[in-house]
């Protein structure tokens, strides 16, 4: 099983109807282009069969990812650590900058939302510290530490 919040879950449900829309397309572009005949030489037959040909295999990883899913569930988390789910605010300790990461799954990462993934190194380094442990991890130009300076997880109830 997958650990995921419930807004990721929602987010591949949406992700599926997408393509349940985009495989009735393609479907459709297939029958057009058998209609054109000489299946030996149709280059827009080909073309739509690999498009559903993708377009199925997305759906099946798509679904895999929903039934393997777990909903993350607050009630068995240390509030006061960092794990799946919590929102920490950090201040790098060279630059004094303030960032906010909300650690979630692979699926739900997003750099620019400050969603990160439970996987990174940077969610590796914080997982099980408190608000005022330090964390280190490395990054390309050295080690990079961090200051916990709060745990949240309300942004999940």
């Amino acid at each position: 099983m997958a650990m995921i919040t419930k807004s990721g879950l929602e987010k591949l449900k949406d992700e599926l109807t997408n393509l349940t829309k985009e495989e009735k397309s393609a479907v459709e572009a297939v029958v057009v282009a058998r209609s054109f005949g000489d299946f030996s030489e149709n280059a827009e037959l080909e073309a739509a069969n690999a498009w559903l040909e993708r377009t199925r295999k997305k759906m099946a990883e798509v679904e895999t990812r929903i039934n393997e899913a777990e909903i993350f569930d607050l009630q068995f988390v240390d509030k006061n650590r960092v794990n799946f789910g919590a929102q920490v605010k950090v201040e790098d300790l060279d630059t004094g900058a303030i960032t906010d990461y909300k650690i979630v799954s692979d699926v739900e990462s997003n750099i620019q939302d400050g969603k990160i993934s439970i996987q990174s190194p940077i969610a590796r380094a914080l997982q099980g510290k408190r608000t005022g442990d330090e964390c280190s991890f490395m990054v390309p130009a050295g080690e990079k530490v961090l200051l916990i300076q709060s745990i949240d997880y309300s942004w999940l109830e």
